[in-house]
C-alpha cells in the first residue's frame, strides 16, 4: 500500500483535533451551574491515565476536543467535539461533529449543554456523558486550545480556501480564493453568524480538513513525522504517541484514505428551545443513537 493512508490518518488525528479550537484537562470540582454564555474555566492539575487500544478491537472511537481557553487558564468548555471512528473490520473511517449546544443529561449534574461535561469533569465525565446519551464508547481523547491551533496551521504554511461574501465580510477580505494564516483560519473556523450557525461552522471545519488532507498528500514521510513530533507538544491526550502512530501504520496497510462526515444532531433531528436560560438544541436521541450505532458497529 502507498504511504497516503498513513499520512491521511496522522493528519486526520492531528489536524482535526487542532480544528477543535481549545485545551486543558482536570478533575477539580466545578460549581454546579448552567454553562450559559460565560467563559466558565476550571483550574486544574489533572493526572491523566494513558489508555490502551486492544489489538483485537474492531472499532476504535477517538474524540477530538477543542477547548476555548486562554494560555495558563484551566479547563474550559469543549467548544468543538469531533469523533473519529476507525472500523478495522470494514476498513472505513468516519468523522462526526457534535453540536456544542446539544441539550443532554450529564451524569450527576443533570440537564445541560453537551459542552458543559468537559468543564465539569474532564475526560472521564465526557466519556460517561457520551455513553449515556449517544451509546458511544470513547477509546481515546485528544485536546487542543485555539492558541496552539494557530501555531499548528502556521507550521503547515496556512491554507488556500474559497470564501463567500458573508464570510469575507467577517474576515475583512474580498470574496473568492484567499490565503489564510493560522489566526485567520481560526477566525474562519469559528464563524457562527452566517447561515445555520453551528451547523455551518462545523461544515467550515470539515472544509478546512479537506484542504489539509490535500496538503498532507504533498508532504514527504519525513516532513509528516517531523510535523507529528511538533504537534504532540501542542496537545493534551490520554493516548501514547506510539499508539497513535501504530494506528496510522495500520490504516496504511488497510488502504484507508477517505472519511465519511456526519453531524449530531442531524439538520432535521432537533428542536430549538430555551431551558434554564440556555438556548439549546434538543436532539432526537433515538435518531442520534441510531446514527451512531450505524457508524460504530460492524455490519452483519
Amino acid at each position: 500500500m502507498k504511504k497516503n493512508g498513513t499520512i491521511k490518518f496522522i493528519m486526520s488525528i492531528t489536524l482535526i483535533s487542532a480544528l477543535g479550537l481549545m485545551s486543558g484537562c482536570s478533575k477539580s470540582e466545578a460549581t454546579k451551574e448552567s454553562v450559559i454564555e460565560t467563559e466558565t474555566v476550571v483550574e486544574t492539575e489533572e493526572v491523566i491515565e494513558l489508555v490502551q487500544i486492544a489489538p483485537e478491537q474492531e472499532v476504535i472511537n477517538l474524540m477530538l476536543v477543542g477547548q476555548d481557553r486562554r494560555e495558563n487558564d484551566g479547563r474550559s468548555r469543549s467548544d468543538a467535539m469531533i469523533l473519529i471512528t476507525l472500523n478495522r473490520t470494514e476498513q472505513t473511517m468516519d468523522m462526526t461533529s457534535f453540536m456544542r449546544d446539544t441539550y443532554v443529561q450529564i451524569p450527576e449534574w443533570g440537564g445541560n449543554r453537551l459542552n458543559a461535561a468537559y468543564v465539569f469533569g474532564g475526560m472521564d465525565l465526557m466519556r460517561d456523558t457520551f455513553r449515556e446519551n449517544f451509546g458511544v464508547e470513547i477509546d481515546g481523547i485528544i485536546e487542543v486550545d485555539f492558541f496552539k491551533f494557530t501555531d499548528i496551521i502556521n507550521m503547515l504554511g496556512g491554507i488556500d480556501i474559497e470564501v463567500n461574501e458573508e464570510e469575507a465580510q467577517i474576515l475583512g477580505c474580498e470574496p473568492g480564493y484567499i490565503h489564510l494564516d493560522g489566526e485567520k483560519t481560526l477566525s474562519y473556523c469559528r464563524i457562527r453568524k452566517v447561515g445555520n450557525a453551528d451547523f455551518e461552522r462545523t461544515e467550515r471545519q470539515r472544509r478546512v480538513m479537506s484542504i489539509l488532507f490535500e496538503k498532507a498528500l504533498n508532504m514527504t514521510t519525513n516532513e509528516v513525522m517531523d510535523f507529528v513530533d511538533k504537534f504532540f507538544l501542542q496537545v493534551t491526550t490520554d493516548m501514547s504517541q506510539d499508539d497513535l502512530l501504530n494506528l496510522a501504520l495500520e490504516v496504511m496497510l488497510l488502504g484507508i484514505d477517505t472519511m465519511e462526515t456526519h453531524n449530531i444532531p442531524e439538520d432535521a433531528g432537533y428542536t430549538s428551545d430555551t431551558v434554564d436560560g440556555m438556548s439549546v438544541l434538543v436532539p432526537n436521541l433515538d435518531a442520534c443513537r441510531a446514527l451512531m450505532e450505524e457508524i460504530t458497529t460492524i455490519s452483519e
